[in-house]
């Protein structure tokens, strides 16, 4: 379960969400999903049938264990692998050399920060969901305070640095009243500040900066 709430002064709203069953690989196709989905690479499908997906820039999945594609919806049992190009070309003009980008750096950090073990070949990388088995996960409980509310959020990873990316991307703005420059300085601020542990606890931490002159400070505590 995701749980949200919303505490200000004697009112408590709580918002639950299901983001997906618990099952296997669940947390490691929520990932795959959200960097394909942040980062301007490509991706298809290899079944073990031996079909191969078009590229195609997107990762979604539509209903519970299925992936789409550009050949339809397959199970995620059918799926043998799956291949990330990182390489963006960018079409500029007909008068004017394509610009070719190589994004090989950040999905490197983004695999390697949510523990997503992949093989690669030339360019291409290669994830095996057979070998990525999630054998237990922490729920990271996140609370803001801004502007005299506190959010509360609690989200599932098996690893710090996936926690966060997890809550990151499912902050919801409106419910803490933020607008969208307030947004994209605060969102500034998370990706270059790093939490530090209070008072040298294993499983507590914390960060704070301003956002055009209002103070706002983040707590996370790490539960089993």
């Amino acid at each position: 379960m995701h749980y949200i709430a919303i505490i200000h002064k004697t009112q408590i709203c709580i918002f639950l969400k299901t983001i997906k069953d618990q099952q296997e690989n669940f947390i490691m196709w929520d990932n795959i999903a959200f960097i394909i989905n942040n980062l301007p690479v490509s991706n298809r499908l290899i079944l073990f049938d031996g079909t191969k997906t078009h590229w195609i820039n997107f990762f979604t999945s539509p209903e519970k264990n299925y992936i789409e594609s550009s050949r339809g919806h397959f199970h995620t049992k059918e799926i043998k692998f799956i291949e990330i190009n990182p390489i963006e070309i960018k079409h500029i003009g007909n008068l004017i050399p394509d610009i070719v980008i190589n994004h090989s750096k950040e999905l490197d950090r983004a695999l390697k920060s949510l523990e997503i073990e992949y093989l690669k070949q030339e360019d291409i990388y290669c994830i095996i969901p057979e070998r990525k088995m999630i054998i237990s996960v922490d729920t990271y409980t996140f609370i803001l305070n801004w502007m005299e509310n506190t959010y509360i959020e609690q989200v599932i990873s098996n690893n710090f640095e996936g926690g966060i990316l997890n809550w990151r991307k499912n902050l919801n703005f409106n419910l803490i009243s933020m607008r969208e420059n307030e947004k994209n300085l605060f969102l500034t601020n998370l990706d270059n500040n790093t939490p530090l542990n209070i008072n040298n606890l294993r499983s507590m931490w914390s960060f704070s900066f301003n956002i055009y002159k209002k103070s706002m400070v983040i707590y996370i505590i790490k539960t089993k």
